[in-house]
């Protein structure tokens, strides 16, 4: 099966309101021309599932200048001020995750676990409101699963991941590795020559 497609035909399966997951470390390696589409076309509404908020108006960062991200799913936001203006207002919720339990959290959801249990954020605030068990007289936090869904759906639609190469540099991020890849023949950005954007089919 052939597995690439144009950035205007990945553009077609993405739509407000969907889950997405975006592949990059700070500015390096994101979909950055995947990102400026789905600007230019109005995609908002969106929970977001990423390593950071990378910094203003770069890579994941012009998503959340635009206020397109109504929930977001990160490890770090602190490059990125207007994030955490958005954070502070109330107008952009948000669930801090470890690196380590997130890359857990998508690896169970593209594996059809029910979750991961973790003694990270035992005794923290991330324990808040999340179920505790105690296995072997050790505590562990059970994490949910985390993976990109389309708006209508209660489960895991058809996700795809929309991937760019042109150079095969580092795995910079938890999230550039989960599900099946439909390579894109769109020429990268500066920050996008290898990057990855899981995102669903409706």
């Amino acid at each position: 099966m052939n597995k690439e497609v144009t950035i205007p035909e990945a553009m077609t399966h993405i739509k407000s309101g969907m889950t997405i997951m975006i592949n990059g470390f700070m500015t390096v390696k994101s979909p950055e021309t995947l990102i400026d589409n789905m600007v230019e076309q109005g995609i908002d509404n969106i929970t977001l599932i990423t390593t950071d908020t990378a910094v203003p108006g770069i890579a994941s960062g012009k998503l959340i200048r635009k206020k397109a991200v109504k929930k977001l799913y990160a490890s770090h936001v602190g490059l990125n001020p207007e994030a955490g203006a958005l954070i502070n207002s109330g107008e952009m919720e948000v669930e801090l995750v470890p690196q380590g339990t997130l890359a857990e959290r998508i690896r169970c959801g593209g594996a059809g676990l029910g979750g991961v249990l973790t003694p990270t954020g035992i005794g923290t605030e991330v324990e808040n409101g999340k179920q505790k068990l105690t296995v072997n007289g050790k505590d562990y936090l059970l994490e949910l699963p985390c993976m990109p869904m389309s708006p209508s759906s209660k489960g895991p639609s058809a996700i795809e991941s929309v991937t760019s190469f042109t150079a095969g540099p580092p795995r910079t991020s938890v999230l550039s590795w989960q599900w099946r890849q439909i390579t894109s023949s769109s020429k990268p950005t500066r920050s996008s020559k290898w990057a990855n954007s899981v995102l669903n089919r409706s």
